[in-house]
């Protein structure tokens, strides 16, 4: 129900043809994992974990390892309470970023980040990708999920920069068109990707899958 009154506000709007309403009318969020090959050996990182709901998903389905990032307090406690009996879980108290540093994020019930728009900011602590890659010696992510309002250009950057982009098996991303220049970083990150993997699915700057070519 709620899916059908949000599809029908979009199409109120005049927004038929938009991307997010072609997601809604996809019912693609109910099959998103519908695409992805994984099993209990997989590793997967879920940046911007937000309240486990994926992370949930992940394991009802595949049952594998999962490295949760989440670096706002409440919503990072929730989740070691949630998987607490589960050791294929690791829950990071931290921001995943292309740093390692502390910043300043803006915290929103749905969108928190460091473009966030909201009268409640705090400092949390980020990590470098490549720093979290290292540290815990992967040699292989199946699955890099990321939905970080924002920060998700910045980290593939990194690994692009870094040579680690072949690390990554499959990507599933949601880009951010609030960011500056947000249509040039896209597109550079792009020609990037192409370079290593295929883009089986889009809607744009809803959900896309990258899979290693």
């Amino acid at each position: 129900m709620y899916r059908t009154i949000k599809i029908i506000y979009q199409i109120l709007l005049g927004r038929l043809h938009h991307p997010y309403t072609k997601w809604l009318l996809s019912n693609k969020s109910k099959h998103l994992l519908k695409d992805i090959i994984l099993n209990e050996n997989s590793l997967v990182i879920d940046g911007g974990a937000f309240k486990g709901e994926f992370t949930a998903r992940i394991l009802q389905e595949f049952n594998c390892k999962v490295h949760c990032f989440e670096p706002i307090p409440s919503f990072a406690n929730s989740l070691i309470q949630r998987f607490k009996q589960n050791s294929n879980v690791t829950v990071y108290d931290l921001a995943l970023g292309n740093k390692d540093t502390v910043i300043t994020i803006s915290v929103d019930e749905n969108a928190s980040g460091t473009y966030a728009k909201s009268k409640n900011s705090i400092n949390v602590k980020s990590i470098d990708i490549t720093t979290h890659i290292d540290s815990c010696q992967i040699k292989k992510i199946d699955l890099l999920k990321l939905n970080l309002e924002g920060a998700e250009y910045d980290i593939l950057d990194k690994l692009i920069t870094e040579n680690r982009i072949h690390l990554v098996d499959a990507l599933l991303v949601q880009f951010h068109d609030f960011v500056p220049n947000h249509n040039e970083r896209y597109k550079n990150l792009y020609q990037n990707l192409v370079l290593t993997h295929k883009l089986e699915w889009q809607y744009e700057f809803v959900w896309e899958l990258w899979k290693l070519k």
